[in-house]
């Protein structure tokens, strides 16, 4: 069996360094298949009922391999699915197909985006927005969504808090499966209150395996910075809430829900 490596053809495997979400796409779904996808929709959906929202069309933000996009397309709302890896939306692209679902999924950053007709609701789950890493970045994504949706519109998602950033230790997890095994190591930096992850995955392709290294990167906000900056961008009320349920944030919440409405016909809460 041959092998190719850094310095041509050797006894060890080929090694590509890769832009995130390239090859890791290619085991995502395995990986991450613990990943609670139906639980948030239902808090989701139980946030629009909670704030007399019911949107008919969705944009699924940071939308990755579509597992939200298409939860969302099977419980009959008009789905998008936006994302800035052409390798993570072409496993969604053939999942919808398998299922046949007709699902739009567009190639854009959320930075900066525009869709051809607004929608009723944004979402962006799996602490997505933190992988804007700059105050700047958060502020254009918000601007973007502000405009892409209709009059009185929702846009709910969930953040790593500075807490759970600071309190994930410096370790590494060996994944293997049936093709593939893959070292995660995590690398945090609490008084930068961020956190990143360095990828080194093993696939195995017909007879050779395949490396390639990826690195992610998060980082947190203070909840009231990101009220701000919600404020700024155009949005009139805000709510926030601890993980998964409707009571308020507190210094151990680890994952925050924020729930911005654009300006519009009167939000009612009910119980």
């Amino acid at each position: 069996m041959t092998f190719r490596g850094q310095g041509g053809e050797v006894e060890g495997m080929k090694q590509e360094n890769q832009r995130p979400y390239k090859r890791f796409s290619e085991i995502y779904d395995s990986v991450m298949e613990g990943v609670p996808y139906g639980r948030w929709l239902r808090f989701i959906e139980t946030v629009w009922a909670r704030h007399d929202a019911r949107p008919r069309t969705v944009l699924d933000l940071a939308c990755g391999t579509g597992n939200m996009t298409l939860l969302l397309a099977e419980r009959g709302y008009k789905a998008i699915g936006l994302d800035s890896s052409p390798f993570m939306l072409e496993k969604a692209r053939a999942k919808a197909l398998q299922r046949g679902l007709n699902v739009e999924f567009i190639l854009a950053d959320m930075r900066d985006f525009h869709l051809a007709a607004p929608v009723d609701s944004a979402i962006c789950v799996f602490d997505s927005i933190n992988y804007l890493t700059t105050p700047e970045d958060l502020s254009r994504t918000f601007r973007c969504v502000f405009h892409n949706l209709t009059a009185a519109g929702l846009f709910v998602f969930d953040m790593n808090t500075q807490h759970r950033l600071a309190t994930i230790p410096k370790e590494v997890t060996l994944i293997e499966g049936p093709d593939y095994l893959l070292i995660w190591r995590d690398l945090p930096d609490p008084p930068n209150c961020s956190w990143a992850v360095k990828l080194t995955g093993f696939l195995r392709v017909n007879d050779v395996w395949e490396r390639f290294d990826e690195r992610h990167m998060e980082k947190a906000y203070p909840c009231d910075s990101v009220r701000l900056w919600l404020e700024e961008a155009g949005f009139e009320t805000i709510w926030l809430y601890d993980t998964l349920s409707f009571n308020p944030v507190h210094s151990g919440t680890t994952r925050a829900y924020f729930v911005a409405k654009k300006p519009g016909l009167p939000v009612k809460l009910r119980g």
